[in-house]
């Protein structure tokens, strides 16, 4: 592949992966916390929805980018040996990380059609128990992020 095709995957991937990973552990470790100890139950249920809509496009776009750039340099790696083959130590570790990351996509659509929309739309009654459902479960998605990212890490370092 042309260096500077190359690059500009890698880069768009790179940034596809920081916007979405970001966007769960930033969520994770400041929004959430600091709506739920200082925002009231009724605010934090219109507030949390209204902002991940907010960031949908954005992680839309970036789950997008995420997939065409990860196929283009997927093929075009000196280790891949082709679909379902799993000849090398790169391979079983590829492999692996794309469950893991189509497992942490459907993670953040449960999150995102499934938890925030019900929050929304819930009666002030079931208000905590969403609240404390999409806080555990964006966690999950975030430490999702984050053992991918490991595992890219060691893919390159290979």
């Amino acid at each position: 592949m042309n260096p500077i095709f190359l690059s500009i995957c890698l880069a768009l991937h790179t940034l596809s992966t920081v916007l979405l990973v970001g966007n769960y552990v930033l969520s994770a470790l400041v929004v959430v916390p600091v709506l739920r100890r200082l925002v009231p139950e009724e605010e934090q249920s219109r507030l949390l929805p209204a902002l991940v809509a907010r960031g949908r496009p954005w992680v839309l776009s970036s789950i997008a980018i995420f997939i065409v750039t990860g196929f283009l340099m997927l093929v075009t790696d000196s280790h891949y040996q082709g679909f379902m083959e799993i000849g090398n130590t790169w391979s079983v570790l590829m492999y692996t990380k794309h469950v893991l990351v189509l497992g942490w996509i459907a993670l953040g659509v449960y999150l995102d059609l499934g938890v925030t929309r019900r929050l929304a739309g819930g009666r002030a009654s079931d208000r905590p128990g969403f609240l404390a459902q999409f806080q555990r479960m964006n966690g999950l998605t975030a430490a999702g992020g984050v053992i991918i990212i490991l595992l890219t890490a060691a893919l390159q370092a290979m």
